[in-house]
């Protein structure tokens, strides 16, 4: 697929995925994770802050000009169309509970600044100038999304979610970046364009599994996805000892309790 620029519009899917302590989706056994969806997003934004200009003079006047990065950090809000309590109990780090059948959390809560890493994949309707269809895509791999309760009125009610995104070593599905790769070994945010909508899918190995399935309702496109394999945080890329299908990932011998297993993939 050729590289060419393209053009979005509005926003379409969020997703949101727990992450375990190596900073992957934290899939919770041998059927598939694939993350909680954001229901009723409406915007995401990202404020990437002013480089640093540091002028050197020549005589009375500017002669060169370095720029450096911000020493202000990056941070970014999703807006969503009324609330939803299981996410936001999830990303705030209290629980949800029901006392006489009302569904309850609690907010400004001692668990303010305790709020868990999570990984973000969000897209947009997009078209590339050659007029082809596809969609805009962003990966978070690390970041915390901290609920605020939005006001009554005339408007929607709207929940917003204050995003501080990480620069980590490794992409939301676990693939380490490399100089010689992608020019960075550090990044907090991914953007891209997929011809199809872009989803991650993740297992937990129990040591006598082999065949991992996928979502029946989030079947990859093809078998042409990315399967990583995760051994105590020490991620690789495999590409032997394993069948792919659109239906499941196959692997010749079961792999080891709790390694975890996540596939980049498309889905119609």
């Amino acid at each position: 697929m050729a590289y060419e620029p393209f053009v979005g519009f509005g926003t379409r899917k969020g997703i949101v995925f727990e992450l375990d302590q190596y900073g992957l989706p934290a899939a919770p056994s041998t059927s598939p994770y694939t993350g909680l969806e954001i229901y009723g997003v409406r915007n995401f934004e990202m404020n990437y802050p002013e480089p640093r200009r540091i002028p050197h003079f020549n005589g009375d006047r500017v002669g060169l000009v370095q720029q450096f990065p911000s020493l202000e950090a990056a941070a970014g809000t999703i807006v969503v169309d009324g609330n939803d309590l299981n996410l936001t109990s999830i990303l705030g780090s209290v629980k949800k509970f029901n006392i006489a059948g009302i569904e309850m959390m609690p907010f400004l809560t001692d668990q303010q600044g305790e709020e868990p890493n999570v990984g973000l994949l969000i897209y947009q309707a997009a078209k590339k100038t050659t007029g082809v269809l596809g969609w805009h895509v962003q990966f978070v791999a690390s970041a915390t999304m901290v609920p605020r309760p939005g006001p009554y009125g005339d408007n929607n009610y709207e929940t917003r979610y204050s995003l501080a995104p990480n620069a980590v070593n490794h992409f939301l599905w676990g693939s380490e970046l490399t100089d010689l790769e992608h020019g960075a070994i550090e990044s907090g945010v991914v953007d891209g364009f997929a011809l199809y909508k872009p989803r991650i899918t993740s297992w937990n190995a129990d040591g006598v599994e082999d065949v991992f399935p996928f979502d029946t309702t989030q079947k990859p496109t093809d078998d042409d996805y990315v399967v990583v394999q995760s051994v105590a945080g020490v991620t690789s890329v495999l590409t032997a000892g394993i069948t792919k299908t659109v239906d499941s990932v196959e692997f010749a011998y079961p792999p080891d309790e709790n390694v975890t297993v996540h596939a980049l993939h498309m889905i119609a």
